[in-house]
């Protein structure tokens, strides 16, 4: 007894150790990741900067050139505040996918709701906010807004997020598809630069068109060194394991490949600096940079993403009026921002942001108006909206999760197959979880040939310890023929071995897959096995929450040394535990290997049956209920499918045994019982 609470006090204490350096050494690499800081911010569009005055020629500056005797400064004409414009609808009967509102102060996209999605699964009309305001220290960010205009041969820039937009009337469409917004850049000479941007949106398309025209009234060729644009703003958490809201930048290359590059929420600093000039490519996302590889490469489009949705912006270069730009250096800046709303529901104040600086080779012609046109995808990351024709060759499913598809074992094919099957059960059924429950069921009646054989083959492996026991007593003295003998006999219970770990091992590729086409598939979200009404599993793509932390008044809980594994706990989660149940009852029936002569490793046994089910419990307690209803069911499924293996196998034993038993019996009493041999006489000398 004295033995087990020593071997018991030596595991906690192991366990805490590990857990303990575990906890220094992710302290220790946080500390070394952090990026050094750097006085000199870039230029944004909080803050107006004054550019240093080009040192080329006027002869090299064609905006240097314009009215050369006047000596009126530049300024942007300063408006009335214009009112907000609304294209589309968040009616799904509308026919559009999506209600977004146009800033009037900005000209930008202050909100996106999308008319298919609810927030919460138990709201009452739909109406996602995919795009939200976000707060870049005092000032409030939107969706496409602009940031800071450097014309060629002046030194100062100027701020297109100002209060310098009119609403232009436009006609021909229905106001719900079409608006437009003005700014002039001027002098007291008269006109000098004008700025629309025009926003088309129609029924039945996730695509908003966007253009940007940009008009030269004057006499001599215009150039535009910059021009800062902010992308897509203000995603909200998905996830309460992991945040998975990224900005992703998707590269063509001359062979037509697309390279894509990411960075998440978490890797973003809240203040980016300027990185030096000689810093390494890899290092560039500790400043929060994507950077274009090389320079054959050509922006295909920048995208915002969180777990379910995404907001694209594709350049559209098409048009002799179009305005060519490049990335200047080839950088887009992630930014880590704070959210533009505060309330009860939303409560994680963290977002993000992309901004872009845009260069110019080519000056606007005296009198011309040239374009930037964008094409803008609103809406569920979905495969099945990929494949159509109007997105081939864009490769949005790179969009998805990359933490989701980088998965070890997660084959694309296999995900992409469980797909098919539940939203084919769900076309007959109507409920995802009974879906899932009958892929148990199918699952388990496929691999019960292989179970079957696995439990015969653990059976026999729980017997192969008293003969190695039997071994170690006859040969004490031999240390060599011992080993041999061991050797032999493992040799032979190889096989055996394997094959009871083959079903197991055949399961956790499905069980990854599974969680992948769960967890970001977007057609199961808010998809539950019971009604909202019931408020438990009513979304198989996130926690089941029973009991909300919310009901007493409680915010989420971050536990600590596990709460970088686990993430926030919001509510008491029940599948968790009935999953760590049916794991324990799965791991009582195995057969025990270790013998019972060795109370040490009998100990250590008896210790992973505990630990096991703890485990599943942390790994798995944030993980989508989906997954954990399949993995709950399954592992009650193989209890009661071990169950009647074992009782078969163990009456088939026994009617063998039986049978040789009556057999040897009655072969004994065909030919009677055996005669003793007579003694030979006695012969005396």
């Amino acid at each position: 007894m004295d033995d087990q609470k020593a071997n018991n006090r030596d595991f906690i204490v192991g366990v805490l150790l590990c857990m303990l350096v575990l906890f220094g050494w992710m302290m220790m690499n946080r500390a070394k990741n952090q990026p050094p800081q750097n006085s000199t911010p870039p230029p944004t569009s909080t803050q107006p900067v004054e550019s240093e005055p080009s040192t080329k020629s006027t002869t090299e500056q064609p905006g240097a050139q314009i009215q050369a005797a006047d000596t009126t400064a530049w300024r942007l004409r300063s408006v009335e505040t214009a009112p907000q414009t609304v294209l589309g609808s968040r009616d799904p009967q509308t026919g559009f996918k999506s209600q977004i509102t146009i800033d009037g102060q900005t000209a930008s996209i202050s909100q996106v709701l999308l008319s298919h999605y609810k927030f919460k699964v138990e709201d009452k009309e739909t109406g996602y906010p995919l795009l939200t305001p976000a707060k870049d220290d005092d000032k409030i960010l939107h969706s496409l807004m602009l940031g800071q205009l450097k014309l060629a041969g002046k030194a100062r820039s100027f701020d297109m997020s100002e209060t310098c937009w009119t609403r232009v009337e436009t006609s021909g469409e229905a106001d719900s598809t079409l608006a437009a917004y003005r700014a002039v850049i001027e002098s007291d000479a008269g006109e000098i630069l004008d700025v629309v941007k025009r926003y088309e949106y129609k029924p039945e398309n996730y695509e908003l068109a966007v253009t940007f025209e940009f008009t030269n009234h004057t006499q001599a060729p215009l150039g535009m060194d910059s021009l800062e644009m902010i992308g897509a703003v203000g995603p909200l958490r998905e996830d309460p394991r992991s945040d998975y809201r990224n900005v992703v930048v998707a590269f063509k290359n001359a062979a037509s490949d697309v390279e894509t590059e990411s960075i998440q929420l978490r890797a973003v600093k809240e203040k980016y600096t300027l990185a030096p000039a000689d810093i390494a490519p890899k290092k560039l996302k500790d400043y929060g940079i994507l950077a274009t590889p090389n320079d054959a490469q050509r922006l295909l489009w920048l995208g915002l993403t969180n777990k379910y949705f995404a907001a694209a912006i594709k350049p559209v270069p098409d048009g002799k009026d179009a305005l060519g730009f490049q990335l200047q250096q080839g950088r887009v800046f992630a930014r880590k921002l704070i959210a533009g709303y505060e309330t009860k529901e939303r409560i994680h104040v963290e977002t993000m942001g992309l901004q872009a600086h845009l260069t110019f080779d080519q000056p606007i012609p005296a009198g011309e108006t040239k374009i930037l046109a964008f094409s803008v995808y609103l809406g569920p990351i979905d495969k099945n909206i990929f494949d159509e024709p109007q997105y081939a060759g864009l490769h949005y499913e790179k969009l998805l999760p990359k933490a989701s598809c980088c998965t070890f074992c997660a084959f694309d094919w296999l995900t992409f197959f469980i797909v098919k099957v539940l939203n084919g059960m769900y076309d007959v059924f109507g409920n995802y979880g009974v879906a899932i429950i009958i892929l148990v069921l199918l699952m388990r009646l496929l691999m019960h040939p292989i179970t079957k054989k696995g439990q015969i083959s653990m059976m026999k492996s729980a017997k192969l310890q008293p003969k190695i026991e039997e071994l170690k007593k006859k040969y004490a003295n031999n240390p060599q023929e011992l080993q041999r003998k061991q050797m032999e006999l493992q040799k032979e219970a190889m096989p055996a071995m394997m094959l009871g770990c083959l079903p197991m091992m055949l399961q956790m590729p499905i069980w990854i897959a599974l969680y992948t086409a769960v967890n970001v598939n977007v057609a199961i979200r808010h998809h539950g096995l019971l009604p909202p009404s019931w408020h438990w599993l009513t979304d198989l793509s996130a926690p089941d929450r029973l009991i909300p932390f919310e009901w007493f008044g409680q915010g989420p809980v971050t536990l600590p040394l596990i709460g970088n594994m686990i993430g926030q706990i919001d509510a008491f989660n029940l599948l968790p535990i009935l999953l760590a149940v049916a794991m324990f009852l799965q791991q009582k029936l195995t057969p025990h290997t270790a013998p019972s002569t060795n109370p040490q490793a009998a100990q250590q046994q008896k210790m992973m049956q505990w630990m096991m089910p703890i485990m599943m419990v942390l790994f798995l307690y944030t993980a989508p209920s989906g997954l954990n209803l399949y993995i709950m069911a399954s592992t009650f499924g193989g209890v009661i499918e071990q169950y009647f293996i074992r009782k078969h196998i163990k009456e088939r034993e026994a009617e063998e045994a039986q049978s040789t038993v009556a057999g040897t019996s009655k072969i004994a009493g065909k030919f009677g019982p055996k005669k003793k041999k007579p003694k030979p006489p006695i012969k005396f000398g």
